[in-house]
């Protein structure tokens, strides 16, 4: 079994989901903006879990996201099911699981990783 590092972290240690790679491994994307660094985790969950439910989102295979890119949560869902909306519905659930974890303060969101902090053009900006 393989295991995709999260953008959440639980005991200063992050959270890894387990996946298995091939057939119906997709990778569910939502892109972020500059401006949501700024929000809380429980309402940056908020939002990408809206963005879900509005699909708002991009859909990738596996050998699309080699890389993770800074201003995006992606979420890997293995799904046999050629429905998009079944794959969408399953990574809404996740999204609320990592959202309620938050809200009970078990977890929380690395926004250096997320918005890659460290290495992103936009570091240096005030905002």
């Amino acid at each position: 079994m393989l295991y995709a590092p999260t953008v959440f972290k639980g005991n200063g240690q992050a959270i890894l989901e387990p996946y298995q790679s091939g057939p119906g491994l997709r990778w569910i994307t939502v892109k972020l903006s500059n401006g949501d660094r700024h929000l809380c985790d429980a309402d940056l969950m908020h939002m990408v879990i809206e963005r879900l439910q509005d699909e708002e989102v991009v859909v990738n295979s596996e050998s699309n996201q080699q890389t993770k890119k800074p201003f995006e949560m992606s979420f890997p869902v293995v799904d046999s099911s050629p429905r998009y909306q079944q794959c969408i519905d399953i990574v809404v659930e996740i999204a609320k699981s990592y959202r309620d974890g938050i809200v009970a303060g078990h977890i929380f969101v690395d926004h250096d990783y997320v918005f890659d902090l460290a290495t992103s053009n936009t570091a240096s900006l005030p905002w």
